[in-house]
């Protein structure tokens, strides 16, 4: 008998602000699918924000299996900013 992988998982995105959302995905989806609807969502634009776990840029082609995700797990958002005054 085959292992049972849970459906969704229930991901936590928090801003610098300590604002959160919260998202249930497929572990097997690709984060760009997340990435968009937390940008949507937040209304920022996807190029000024990178999403950061356990201190690693996440690439948007990958999955929450792919980083062993687990439910409840916490990924920051960090506003990326462009040169300076």
């Amino acid at each position: 008998m085959s292992e049972a992988r849970p459906e969704k998982i229930h991901l936590i995105l928090r801003n610098s602000e300590g604002q959160s959302s919260h998202f249930r995905i497929s572990p097997q989806a690709p984060f760009q699918k997340l990435f968009n609807a937390y940008c949507q969502r937040s209304g920022v634009p996807h190029d000024s924000v990178r999403f950061i776990f356990d201190g690693e840029r996440i690439d948007e082609t990958r999955t929450a299996q792919d980083l062993h995700l687990k439910d409840q797990d916490v990924i920051s958002v960090v506003t990326y900013q462009y040169g300076g005054f």
